[in-house]
């Protein structure tokens, strides 16, 4: 087993995966850890590295999302990260913001947060 495959287990394991489906289809995953606020261990990790973390913690991080490349994906941008929302909402109800990368070019860019409505 590579570790990719190791990781995403691992994660289906710990309840750290969100399932993205479109027509009833899985598209994609996106993996999440829980901590309080400081993502700094999450966000410097090797990426198919699982750590502990917080399950009573106030944050998500999002740590990778992984989809099988579909041309038409992007259009389900917005409806994805509001189910994905409506998910954490629901199982986690601690839950007070969204932290996450992004990258371009396998380079960080961008250190991006958003505070939970409602």
């Amino acid at each position: 087993m590579d570790d990719k495959t190791r990781y995403v287990m691992e994660m289906i394991n710990r309840n750290r995966c969100f399932f993205i489906k479109v027509n009833g289809k899985c598209r994609g995953i996106i993996t999440y850890f829980l901590c309080n606020g400081d993502v700094d261990n999450y966000s410097n990790k090797e990426i198919w590295e699982v750590l502990d973390d917080n399950e009573k913690g106030d944050t998500i991080y999002v740590d990778v999302l992984l989809t099988n490349k579909f041309s038409d994906n992007p259009k389900y941008s917005i409806e994805t990260w509001r189910n994905f929302k409506e998910y954490i909402k629901l199982n986690h109800p601690n839950i007070l913001r969204y932290r996450w990368n992004r990258f371009k070019d396998n380079k960080l860019y961008q250190f991006k947060e958003e505070v939970r409505n409602g």
